[in-house]
């Protein structure tokens, strides 16, 4: 059996691996990605087995798969997110609240995008917490094993005093224009708790967050805090098209800030890095150009294996990328589907381009189809590191 094996689901990502007996997690299964949830992603189960869930960030391609996994909450030991979790989703969550939304009836397929991120929170909270599933909020550099790393996303820096008081109440004006009363003041009460170095430990946490289950309850603060800033950066940043939204609810206005959300979740995405036989894996979620910049800038981010981010969108890679990563193989799990105005579907003809430029070994989950031609042909792949099912 390959060390690394990505799951056909389409349109979707789903991992699996399972670590040697050189580390702590010997031959307990992990899953990176849980795919769009129309492939039984189970089967890989097996009596018996600890179950990690590597959830690399909320989007429902990557995440509707948790369905099949949920009659083996009994099995899952762990839910790894990236600490901000909470807090991508509370910004769609606030995004459903704006006072536009009432009379936006033309943007029922955006909302149904934010709704079923909602959902994920849910089932989360209510399905698998309630299993005494251990929940890990992860970010770079984070002490986890000597086979695992995380990359991203980085932990936002904040002072003792983050927010003043001529700050937030800037902050509270901005919050009762933008969003409905009900909200407004929960929400407040959560930034409130956050300059109260309260952590989550209030009652918009009992009813909406996930717990951070951790011993060390100064390293909590922190990680609520930096996720309480990036919310609010997020509003301040796009204060604008939000009010614009208000006074204009139309389908346009509504994807303007679709497309600053999906950025930000993009931007907070797990990265991953796994050391196996001699040789790394780099596995990117849906990871944008401005992660990887980061991780660059940071030092070697080199991987003999590296699975393209965002099903092989040309947003979220280029050629400088890519030379630093150097993979042998790259691997890029699609379903050939297009996306709003984009001219070309998943995986784009640039990335395809890009990496038969650099000699890089191409697999894919399915054939590449473009103008109704087969452009790349699936290919079967099974060796004792890598199979692509």
């Amino acid at each position: 059996m390959a060390f690394l094996k990505v799951l056909n689901v389409q349109q979707g990502d789903c991992l699996t691996f399972r670590p040697n007996k050189f580390c702590k997690f010997e031959n307990e299964l992990f899953y990176v990605d849980l795919g769009n949830g129309l492939y039984d992603i189970s089967k890989e189960i097996r009596t018996g087995d600890n179950i990690h869930l590597i959830l690399t960030h909320s989007h429902r391609d990557h995440f509707n798969g948790i369905l099949y996994l949920l009659p083996y909450a009994n099995q899952i030991r762990e839910v790894i997110l990236p600490y901000c979790f909470n807090e991508i989703w509370l910004i769609a969550k606030a995004i459903l609240n704006l006072k536009g939304m009432r009379m936006a009836s033309s943007c029922e397929e955006l909302k149904r995008e934010l709704i079923d991120i909602d959902s994920i929170q849910c089932i989360l909270r209510d399905c698998l917490q309630n299993q005494h599933i251990r929940f890990t909020f992860v970010y770079e550099g984070i002490p986890f094993c000597n086979h695992i790393e995380f990359l991203n996303p980085p932990l936002c820096s904040v002072s003792k005093n983050w927010l003043s008081e001529a700050e937030f109440h800037k902050v509270e004006e901005e919050i009762n224009k933008l969003f409905e009363e009900q909200f407004a003041k929960k929400f407040l009460n959560y930034v409130q708790a956050q300059r109260q170095s309260h952590g989550n430990d209030h009652a918009f946490s009992r009813e909406f967050l996930l717990n951070h289950v951790k011993d060390d309850y100064a390293q909590i603060i922190k990680m609520a805090r930096a996720g309480c800033k990036m919310v609010l950066e997020f509003i301040s940043n796009n204060y604008n098209i939000m009010s614009t939204f208000n006074c204009y609810p139309s389908k346009t206005n509504l994807n303007n800030i679709i497309k600053q959300y999906k950025i930000t979740a993009h931007d907070a995405c797990i990265v991953t890095r796994l050391f196996h036989g001699g040789e790394s894996y780099l596995l990117s979620g849906d990871a944008s150009k401005s992660v990887f910049y980061r991780l660059i800038q940071n030092g070697s981010i080199h991987a003999d294996y590296f699975k393209i981010p965002h099903h092989g969108s040309s947003k979220n890679l280029d050629e400088k990328i890519l030379q630093y990563i150097s993979p042998k193989i790259a691997i890029i799990s699609h379903g050939n589907a297009k996306f709003g105005q984009a001219k070309d579907t998943h995986p784009n003809q640039k990335i395809l381009d890009l990496l038969t430029k650099k000699k890089i070994k191409i697999l894919v989950t399915n054939d590449v189809v473009k103008n109704g031609k087969v452009v790349l042909k699936k290919t079967p792949y099974s060796t004792k590191d890598l199979e692509i099912e």
